[in-house]
């Protein structure tokens, strides 16, 4: 028996035990999917997932009347509890993260400074985060930029005026070229 397996799997290969290469003699055509077979397979995929959604939501339903009718209402209690808990925690720390930025932004902060300063504020209520901003204040000034133009009064700065030799030597170019070129 051993022998019959010895010559199946020597069968493909060459005397010296090296295999065969396959040389390809033209280029092999890419094979794409049509589109109506792959809406077909995406859809029953789909159909398929939102089924197992189905069958898991059974599945819950069934646990906790199980649960109800073992008794075990107190187990379930804890869940949801913990479930609510969370879920209003996530609410006070969304509204305190917003409340952080607003207060942040008009007390001047903006950009990477904002951040920084948001990343130091640890209050849990809106009067501590503000005494806690206010100190920050002090700590963290906003920069006030002065714009430029208004150490000139407002006004527009005027044109160079040209001096006098500047001007003297362009009209004696323009007379020069004017007898030039009556010539």
């Amino acid at each position: 028996m051993s022998e019959e397996i010895k010559d199946e799997t020597t069968v493909g290969n060459t005397p010296d035990g090296a295999k065969k290469a396959v040389e390809p003699t033209q280029e092999q055509p890419v094979q794409t999917v049509p589109y109506d077979r792959f809406k077909e397979v995406n859809d029953a995929k789909k159909a398929s997932e939102t089924e197992l959604e189905a069958l898991r939501a059974k599945i819950a339903d069934a646990e906790a009347k199980e649960a109800e009718e073992a008794g075990k209402f107190k187990e379930l209690w804890e869940k949801e509890k913990a479930a609510r808990e969370a879920a209003e925690q996530a609410q006070v720390n969304a509204k305190l993260d917003f409340y952080k930025e607003t207060e942040l932004s008009k007390a001047g902060y903006t950009g990477e400074k904002l951040a920084t300063v948001k990343a130091l504020l640890t209050g849990d209520t809106e009067e501590a985060l503000k005494a806690q901003i206010d100190s920050f204040k002090e700590l963290f000034p906003t920069s006030q930029y002065v714009d430029p133009s208004l150490s000139n009064g407002g006004q527009r700065p005027a044109a160079p005026t040209p001096n006098d030799a500047e001007q003297n030597a362009r009209e004696a170019a323009r007379k020069l070229f004017k007898r030039k070129g009556a010539r």
